[in-house]
């Protein structure tokens, strides 16, 4: 009998909740040709509330009353006031074309008419920007599915089937699409904004056709801007100069295609385009903007990409919240492939709709730890997205879009698709999947000067064990030292938002001596091929001075803020020495190599220069802001404490950053630098990254002309800055992108003296390093990679008197256009 109650209250509650909401759907035709109007503005009076008609003549009303009455204009055409049946569904109305006359007149205007009106739009960008709004809040309920055009378009599916062989598989493909979709996925997601940039988003629900894994949800909610005030629309993960950013009119060319009137407001329809002779990425379309606060209503437009792969077509529509606020309420997208499922050309539909907005709210600051979407586990959606899905969605689900669902789940029962999306993101963060364990792959093989080549294994416990805590270890043997190095480490999660977490580790292994400019600073896993010249360098004998370490660690790391992370860390490590070294300042047995202790306090502190926006073990997917990366490392050395053997005082700070400038590419630079404030051993100091041969591996932050060990110090600075040009052209087998790099160094030591032993060759770096090189990236590509060439020349005080010295040439690698 409760259970009885409990499903009447629900019932009840549901019926009291839809009531409260309403949706119209109508069509607009000429009334002669009986084609689909589009722009056609439909105001309804009683409300003070209206919408435009799309390429269709279709047009959705959402309201809280019932729609009783509609005033439809549009250019060209007599408007019309109707008294209407607001619960008849799909009703059709039909617009008179006004016959006017116009009078011939030459107009010489100094100035195009549509900057008058585009200046007006950028003097107010910042008042309708919802990025520059105090706070808001909204449900985003999102769709995609993937169909072809032959199947969905009306006119080409007539022209289509007049075309199909009756026993073709063409056909077959056809009948499939016909009652089911090739992929369709849907969600919910909870807006939350805080001036300035502080997001707060919750995935409520989400559904996808063959995974239940809601991480496809976050990329597509990434793959395209929020608003179109964006300075730099985002599309498919691509960047694009937006015409709202071209207040100099330097970009695109406007024209006033109409204008229309709202009430006592004007509604001006104007085209853009891409100035000729203008080479960059840019869009292609029309924009309403309503004078009513000189905002954008409705914007369609296409991107130009630099490839025929691809087609698409957006449109986004903005409503007036509380008669103040301009904010996106639906956004579309039509994306074309050129990808044919049996000759079916394949094309993606995409609809995200803004519902219960509310502008200049409350919010309170704590909730904005991280910009990461919050999600639930897979198990939880698939209990309650159905059910907040069908509460947010414009129309009921159809019979098509249930069979598509009903078709993947039946397919995953005998394909386990989520098993191979967990081994795909596994893969990409450098570990491979088995069960519940990882297999590291960065442990397999090493290649270094002191063992030469070492074969290994390492493993971690992943999600699948538990996602709040860690255990790994590795082993590995050096082919040359016939040495067993090994290593175990673990991790407590305390909280997942904040990313609170406790860590340990202990391991034996090697160390390069003077490798503390990276080793001080936190690097996460990622594949590089510059990590290839190793083998390089240790063909040629270049990589000497290693210690075997005994070290032992416990941490504490957690986001103070959402742009602020920091780690304290109690280190002990033991070093000794594996090569002919003598320190002046601490005794060491005779013919025996040097040993010596020390203990750290540790503080880290990182300001990303990306927001993270997904987290899987190690795999981080983030999206860049507009503040520098900027690491701070402070260690203090304890003596006497453990056995350690020094006290020290050590500062480390790295900043970098990579800025996008209008028609000139990348610019990007990397600030290093590094001071111990007490004379310390060989292997704690300052070796600067130098990695020369005549010919290698292009890797945009080493010294190109540097040799191995040529410096040593205890206090040093470097930079490299670098500017990356747009490509020189663009065809099917190159696309040419030139590149400027310059990088200099300074350091200095204070008793070089003290450091003594056979091989111990290095100079101060007090005079500063110089050298310079330039790129040429994607000679040769393909869409998937490209082969590019560079040289470096040293310069200044440290370069030698052979000038073929002075050079080092490189190998430039991308996969993917990174």
């Amino acid at each position: 009998m409760r259970k009885v109650f409990n499903l009447i209250c629900i019932l009840l509650l549901n019926s009291s909740l839809n009531a409260q909401r309403y949706s119209f759907t109508a069509y607009v035709y000429d009334a002669e040709s009986r084609q689909a109007l589009e722009y056609v503005n439909i105001w309804v009076p009683s409300l003070h509330t209206g919408t435009i008609s799309d390429k269709n003549g279709k047009f959705v009303l959402m309201t809280t009353q019932v729609v009783d009455s509609l005033c439809l204009s549009c250019i060209g055409y007599e408007s019309i006031f109707l008294r209407i049946h607001a619960y008849q569904k799909n009703q059709k109305f039909y617009l008179k074309p006004k016959a006017t006359e116009l009078t011939e007149a030459r107009i010489v205007a100094k100035e195009n008419p549509a900057h008058r009106i585009m200046r007006f739009v950028y003097d107010h960008k910042k008042d309708n920007n919802p990025y520059h709004y105090p706070s808001y809040q909204a449900k985003q309920y999102s769709k995609t599915f993937f169909s072809s055009e032959a199947v969905m378009d009306s006119l080409m599916n007539v022209n289509f089937l007049d075309s199909l062989d009756s026993n073709s598989n063409q056909k077959e493909m056809y009948e499939v699409l016909q009652s089911q979709h090739f992929f369709l996925r849907e969600s919910v997601i909870e807006l939350n904004y805080k001036y300035p940039g502080k997001k707060n988003d919750i995935l409520l629900a989400s559904k996808i056709s063959g995974f239940s894994d809601p991480i496809l949800q976050l990329l597509t909610n990434q793959m395209q801007s929020f608003s179109f005030y964006d300075d730099k629309y985002t599309l498919l993960f691509s960047t694009f100069i937006n015409p709202l950013s071209d207040k100099n009119f330097s970009y695109y060319f406007f024209w006033i295609e109409d204008t229309s009137y709202v009430g006592k407001d004007t509604l001006f329809t104007i085209s853009f385009k891409p100035l000729r002779n203008k080479d960059f990425q840019g869009l292609s379309g029309r924009m309403s903007i309503h004078s009513d606060g000189w905002a954008v209503e409705h914007v369609t437009f296409s991107p130009i990409f630099n490839t025929d792969f691809i087609s698409m077509v957006m449109e986004q529509h903005y409503c007036k919240i509380d008669d103040t606020y301009w904010f996106p309420e639906y956004t579309k997208t039509k994306l074309n492939l050129r990808i044919e499922l049996n000759k079916l050309p394949l094309t993606s539909y995409s609809m995200t709709r803004n519902k219960e907005i509310k502008i200049n709210i409350p919010q309170k600051s704590g909730q904005f730890i991280s910009d990461e979407l919050l999600m639930d586990s897979p198990e939880a959606y698939k209990k309650k997205s159905d059910s907040i899905l069908a509460q947010y969605r414009d129309e009921a689900i159809t019979t098509k879009e249930e069979q598509t669902y009903y078709f993947w789940d039946t397919v995953t029962k005998d394909i386990d698709i989520d098993k191979w999306l967990f081994i795909a993101k596994t893969l990409v963060s450098g570990e491979i999947p088995y069960k519940f364990i990882d297999f590291k792959v960065d442990k397999f093989l090493a290649i270094n000067g002191q063992e030469i080549v070492r074969l290994g294994l390492g493993i971690e416990t992943n999600d699948r064990m538990s996602e709040y805590f860690r255990i790994g270890g590795y082993i590995g043997f050096g082919i040359k030292d016939l040495r067993l190095k090994w290593g175990l480490n673990s991790g407590l999660i305390l909280n997942k938002r904040r990313k609170v977490q406790l860590t340990a580790a202990i391991y034996h292994d090697v160390f390069k001596a003077g490798s503390n400019v990276n080793a001080r600073l936190i690097e996460s896993y990622r594949f590089s091929m510059a990590k290839a010249n190793n083998i390089i360098l240790v063909s040629k004998g270049l990589l000497h001075h290693y210690d075997y370490v005994k070290h032992a660690e416990i941490g504490f790391s957690s986001f103070l803020n959402r742009w602020l992370a920091g780690k304290i860390e109690f280190s002990y490590t033991n070093h000794h020495a594996a090569y002919d070294y003598q320190y002046a300042l601490l005794p060491q047995e005779a013919n025996k190599h040097l040993r010596f202790n020390t203990i750290e306090l540790s503080l880290y502190l990182t300001i990303p220069s990306h927001a993270t926006i997904y987290s899987f073990g190690r795999l981080r997917l983030a999206k860049k802001t507009y503040r520098p990366q900027l690491e701070f490392v402070y260690s203090r050395g304890i003596k006497g404490l453990l056995g350690s053997d020094f006290a020290y005082n050590w500062l480390d700070l790295k900043v970098s950053q990579s800025i996008e400038i209008k028609s000139l590419g990348a610019f990007s630079y990397q600030l290093k630098a590094g001071f111990v404030d007490k004379d310390l051993p060989y292997s704690m100091l300052y070796g600067i990254h130098g990695a020369h041969v005549l010919v290698d591996i292009f890797d945009p932050y080493s010294f190109a002309t540097m040799r191995i060990d040529e410096f040593l110090s205890d206090r040093y600075a470097s930079l490299h800055i670098s500017q990356q040009f747009p490509a020189l052209f663009t065809s099917k087998y190159s696309s040419p992108k030139p590149q400027l790099l310059l990088q200099g160094a300074w350091g200095d030591l204070r008793r070089p003296e003290i450091h003594q032993g056979e091989g111990i060759n290095f100079q101060r770096m007090n005079k500063g390093y110089f050298e310079g090189g330039i790129a040429l990236h994607d000679l040769i590509k393909n869409l998937y990679a490209g082969v590019g060439f560079a040289a470096f020349y040293r310069f200044g005080h440290y370069m030698f008197p052979d000038i073929i010295d002075n050079f080092s040439f490189r190998l430039t690698f991308t996969v993917l256009g990174l």
